[in-house]
């Protein structure tokens, strides 16, 4: 994202070989994901379907829905961009994935990919800044005032600060004992 292709690449590959080293595969296909879209994003679509194929059938296997909705996007764009699609298939996948990922975000989300990936889909710019308006109302994410600020060039007002953090934790050195006891407090009973 900062354009620091020489460092990245080799950091996307010890990432995924570390992860592939942990007793859990959480961040597996994380990294299998980010390497994957890097690739594509550098215009190396042959490289990133590997990664993609394998992070979306990790995370498929994890039941990881925000993950599965990130490689199913992926994939198809990656399919668009290697020509495997026709017109008419290209708007076939999209409408699946409309009606398989329902939720706002991802609604939203699909919105913005269809601009982004052809920037006189004015209609599908529309939708996705309207969704993220609405979407940052109710829970003022960077990700979705940012995006806003992409499709309409105006920013939407900043989040609301933060409340200060309670007395025991900003004490020097704070209180271990009385910080574990509030938290035990918001733990579900066992």
């Amino acid at each position: 994202r900062q354009d620091r292709a020489a460092e990245a690449e080799p950091l996307f590959a010890q990432a995924v070989a570390l992860a592939r080293t942990l007793p859990t595969r959480y961040y597996l296909p994380i990294y299998l994901y980010e390497q994957a879209a890097y690739y594509l994003a550098a215009g190396r679509v042959a490289e990133a379907r590997a990664p993609a194929e394998e992070a979306a059938a990790l995370a498929g296997e994890a039941g990881e829905r925000s993950l599965q909705f990130k490689t199913a996007v992926l994939a198809l764009r990656i399919r668009a961009a290697q020509g495997d699609l026709t017109p008419e298939a290209a708007r076939a996948a999209w409408a699946d994935l409309f009606a398989a990922w329902p939720e706002p975000d991802q609604q939203a989300a699909l919105h913005y990919t269809l601009w982004r990936l052809d920037p006189t889909q004015d209609a599908a710019r529309a939708a996705a800044a309207t969704a993220y308006a609405a979407l940052y109302a109710a829970t003022p994410l960077a990700e979705y005032r940012t995006r806003y600020g992409e499709l309409t060039g105006a920013a939407l007002p900043p989040a609301p600060p933060l409340p200060p953090p309670p007395g025991v934790v900003t004490a020097s050195p704070p209180n271990l004992l009385a910080l574990l006891a509030q938290a035990a407090t918001l733990l579900p009973p066992t």
